[in-house]
């Protein structure tokens, strides 16, 4: 059963779902369209929860309005009929349609043109992500054959990508493997950059001490401005 919560604070209304789960605390959370959302313990009471969000009023508030500054893009699951535009590197472009006997995509000045063999929502979303992915391997091989090759002392790493909710990116530095977020697509190519270096620094300094940032400026002397343009982006 779906539960929502109401919460006044400081003139304005928050709409807050509830969500019972088999947990043992309480876990609030912010999605990237701006809802919050709390997981509660099935045992835990309603009062008790509202009593919760209640202390965390300010908390909710300040993070809300991080979001709804952000700059919210437009994901290839989000296309519609009615929206035919999709983010890529940091543009929104248009998606035009042609029905056709096989699938493909391409770019064009002005957006993406989709030849599908089905004009139907779930099939375009299937195409187009698939394009997006390819984007994104070949932004990324054009990076580390460019700039990461460059320096011997980071290693050869394979890549995988997949959606994730809460990193842009993680190193495995026992397996040499590099992790990043597809939605890494929907970014402006210089966050991706970023994100990149980021992680192959993590193969010469675990954690994130003064050494790490000493290395990452070193090899990349602009990653504040990147990392403060990536953190506009409202994207996971």
């Amino acid at each position: 059963m779906q539960e929502w919560h109401e919460l006044l604070y400081k003139d304005k209304s928050y709409k807050i779902e509830i969500i019972r789960k088999n947990i043992s605390r309480l876990n609030l959370k912010i999605k990237a369209d701006s809802r919050v959302s709390i997981s509660a313990p099935y045992l835990v009471s309603r009062h008790q929860i509202e009593a919760f969000l209640l202390s965390k009023a300010s908390w909710i508030a300040v993070n809300v309005a991080k979001m709804n500054a952000k700059i919210q893009v437009i994901k290839a699951e989000d296309f519609s009929p009615e929206n035919k535009q999709v983010t890529f590197l940091g543009n929104n472009l248009i998606i035009e349609i042609q029905i056709g006997r096989s699938n493909s995509a391409r770019l064009y000045n002005e957006g993406i043109v989709l030849q599908i063999n089905s004009p139907e929502s779930a099939q375009v979303q299937k195409v187009l992500e698939k394009f997006l992915r390819q984007k994104l391997h070949a932004v990324i091989n054009n990076f580390i054959q460019g700039v990461i090759a460059k320096y011997p002392e980071f290693p050869k790493a394979d890549i995988s990508l997949r959606k994730m909710r809460s990193r842009w990116g993680s190193c495995s530095p026992n397996k040499n493997i590099v992790t990043l977020n597809s939605y890494l697509i929907y970014a402006p190519l210089c966050c991706i950059e970023y994100i990149l270096m980021h992680e192959f620094v993590h193969f010469l300094c675990r954690g994130h001490s003064a050494a790490f940032y000493e290395r990452l400026a070193h090899y990349m002397p602009d990653w504040k401005q990147r990392k403060h343009l990536l953190d506009c982006y409202a994207i996971i």
